[in-house]
């Protein structure tokens, strides 16, 4: 994959998962206004923060659950229902604290992962060339021990030809008149 189209992909990557959560969070606060409220609210951003990890690592999770932490702390100040739902201060702060856990954590990972899979397919690349180069220089030695042979070959063949020669010409001269 070219420089372009990488970055394209890791883009779209990006848009994605930010995406996802925005409509999440669109469709919780719409519902919340309708009066008709999502079911498990926050576990649906939860989801949200999960997939912009995967998807764009920690430059796409961090801001995602920054932007669920803004929406969490914003519906624990407004009706959302019971106050189960929202709960106080510590349950907020707890949930927050998770989001942004699982952003880190997810999207660290996410992103070591990314880097060891370009490695490997650099190694890849660098060792498949290294096979092309280390196969010329093969075919190159035996292109050239094939060209000795043939010549050894026809040099002993030459050989044998001169000995066959003098052999008869001794027996010629030795032979009786």
């Amino acid at each position: 994959m070219n420089s372009t189209k990488t970055t394209r992909y890791a883009l779209s990557r990006v848009l994605a998962g930010a995406a996802a959560t925005v409509i999440a969070l669109a469709y919780i606060e719409s519902s919340r206004r309708a009066g008709t409220p999502a079911p498990v609210p926050f576990l649906v951003l939860y989801a949200g923060v999960v997939l912009a990890a995967w998807l764009g690592g920690i430059c796409t999770s961090l801001p995602v659950a920054t932007l669920v932490a803004g929406y969490i702390i914003y519906a624990g100040t407004v009706p959302f229902g019971p106050a189960t739902l929202t709960g106080g201060v510590l349950q907020i702060s707890i949930g927050i604290a998770l989001y942004v856990f699982t952003a880190i954590l997810l999207g660290r990972n996410t992103d070591r992962l990314r880097r060891a899979i370009a490695e490997q397919q650099s190694a890849k690349t660098t060792l498949e060339q290294l096979v092309r180069s280390r196969t010329t220089e093969l075919s190159t030695s035996n292109e050239a021990l094939r060209q000795s042979t043939e010549s050894l070959q026809a040099a002993a063949q030459a050989q044998e030809r001169v000995v066959a020669d003098r052999t008869q010409l001794i027996e010629t001269a030795n032979a009786p008149i």
